[in-house]
């Protein structure tokens, strides 16, 4: 489409991407031109703009997803349809438990929404407990990411209850919360039971030894995780046996991360035990722990044994 404008104002023009558009070209007076319309209520993002000299500046928008419904039916009225995202991404928002609350009334009967990253806004136990609340009415959901967060043993004790249920959501994000023993333990339970998640990151937290393998343990039983993220917990040998335990029992678990622990030369060759009998592991990670230089020999020689382990890193 040609657009002339005068060369002596001031102009400025709008280069837009948007995907909800409407081509109403065959409804318009200029068949010619194919006209989009954009809907009430589109929410966009200006992303750059250009002088490009003579009075004419370029304003570059592109639509994004609102963090809130900004038009909704009037009430009582049921669309045939639905406009609600599949993703919400919110992180570094600073909600507060007002918004939560909103988002948590949202998730309840929706059939749209699949991922909800809350990473980075603070929140506490109570904002927690009331996203899983809205999880028990919710059977979508597949992506809960709160990683960055403050939330406590309570908070994930609460998601944990629900998780004993709860058949859609296949990844959580818990990585950089408070979370300590009590809270691994309510994971644990949640694990001997759940048939669907198959991520959990629990990195940066402080469940310790203890916490460790309470997860090992359930681990035995579980058939379903894939991928199991424990860097930054503080966990030393004890918490390596335990693991080398599960990895000689479990058939699931493909991936695991235990960076940046406190595991010396004695877990070391449990685990190096442990590696050269799985089956199913593909991914470890072992790097920024106590480990002696022979305690590294084992682990890189039962690595190069195990034919299924195609990423080490240590």
């Amino acid at each position: 489409m040609s657009i002339r404008y005068s060369k002596t104002h001031i102009r400025t023009l709008f280069s837009i991407e948007c995907e909800n558009g409407k081509c109403i070209k065959d409804y318009s007076c200029f068949q010619r031109e194919s006209e989009i319309l954009l809907m009430p209520s589109t929410y966009f993002q200006v992303i750059g703009h250009n002088d490009q000299g003579n009075g004419l500046h370029i304003v570059h928008l592109k639509e994004i997803q609102p963090p809130f419904t900004l038009l909704q039916p009037p009430q009582g009225l049921e669309l045939t349809y639905s406009t609600q995202p599949k993703e919400l991404i919110l992180k570094n928002q600073g909600l507060r438990i007002e918004n939560i609350s909103e988002i948590a009334q949202s998730l309840r009967g929706n059939k749209i929404l699949k991922i909800l990253d809350l990473g980075g806004n603070n929140i506490t136990n109570e904002s927690a407990q009331i996203l899983a609340e809205s999880l028990l009415e919710n059977g979508i959901l597949e992506l809960l990411n709160i990683d960055g967060n403050e939330v406590e043993d309570n908070g994930i004790q609460a998601i944990a209850k629900v998780l004993e249920v709860n058949q859609s959501l296949t990844t959580l994000g818990i990585m950089d919360n408070r979370i300590r023993k009590k809270g691994a333990i309510a994971l644990s339970e949640m694990l001997k039971v759940n048939k669907t998640l198959k991520l959990l990151n629990i990195g940066n937290n402080r469940i310790e030894n203890d916490g460790c393998i309470s997860i090992a343990e359930s681990l035995k039983i579980n058939n379903c995780l894939e991928t199991l993220g424990l860097p930054g917990n503080n966990i030393g040998d004890s918490g390596a046996y335990a693991l080398a335990e599960m990895l000689l029992m479990n058939k699931s678990l493909h991936f695991l991360n235990i960076d940046n622990n406190q595991i010396n030369e004695c877990g070391a060759r449990a685990l190096s035990e442990a590696i050269q009998v799985n089956n199913t592991l593909k991914n470890f990670y072992i790097q920024d722990n106590q480990i002696t230089d022979e305690g590294k020999t084992l682990l890189q020689q039962a690595a190069k044994s195990n034919r299924n382990l195609r990423v080490f890193k240590m």
